[in-house]
């Protein structure tokens, strides 16, 4: 399962009073921006196996070059299920950058939830977040 949250606003139209109609609506453009993802996955508890989960963020349109610092936090039952890790890295000259997958073995089986946030490294100004979510 995939999640993602755009940082600029999508398109939309709106309706200014009642008698208005759609051919008459105000359309506002859609914006880009910024957009970040979190993708969590959880594999299936089979016989002779332990279940395991992987994690991996990344995000697209950033500036070129721009220096982001990305914070995941994996939370299980709705506590921290690990200290989470912390990168530094550089958007490609595409407005790329991309987390390494990471694998856990979880303790227990329930819901894990994986949150990302993105911040600029220069400033610390919020850029961006995601989540996403997967039961054992």
């Amino acid at each position: 399962m995939l999640k993602m949250l755009v940082g600029a606003a999508i398109g939309a139209a709106v309706l200014v009073g009642a008698a208005m109609s759609p051919a008459a609506a105000i359309v506002i453009p859609p914006t880009t921006g910024p957009q970040t993802f979190a993708d969590i996955n959880c594999d299936a508890l089979t016989p002779g196996r332990f279940a395991t989960f992987t994690v991996r963020a990344w995000g697209s349109d950033y500036p070129a070059l721009e220096d982001v610092v990305v914070v995941e936090k994996i939370y299980f039952k709705g506590q921290p299920f690990n200290d989470g890790k912390v990168y530094a890295l550089t958007a490609g000259k595409d407005g790329t950058w991309t987390t390494p997958t990471d694998s856990y073995w979880p303790g227990d089986r329930g819901v894990y939830e994986f949150k990302v946030q993105v911040t600029d490294a220069k400033d610390g100004h919020f850029i961006g977040f995601a989540d996403d979510k997967c039961t054992i």
